[in-house]
């Protein structure tokens, strides 16, 4: 079984992780995730908008290890 600081530690790289490289290479993480297809600006524009939300979540989650809020 995982512990549970374990796991916090995981979903803060996964969100952090993916959010800032989708926020600061938007159209090098949709290569990557749609297995070498060319993006058009909606999809860049969308890789950015998931970037940001990525970056949102992580927040949340250092929220709640900081503070216990959200329970």
């Amino acid at each position: 079984m995982i512990s549970r600081n374990v796991f916090y530690a995981l979903c803060l790289v996964w969100f952090f992780g993916w959010g800032i490289l989708a926020t600061r290479f938007p159209a090098q993480c949709y290569r990557f995730l749609s297995w070498g297809r060319e993006p058009s600006s909606r999809n860049l524009r969308l890789a950015r908008i998931v970037g940001y939300m990525g970056l949102g979540f992580g927040l949340l989650l250092v929220v709640e290890i900081v503070f216990g809020l959200l329970r």
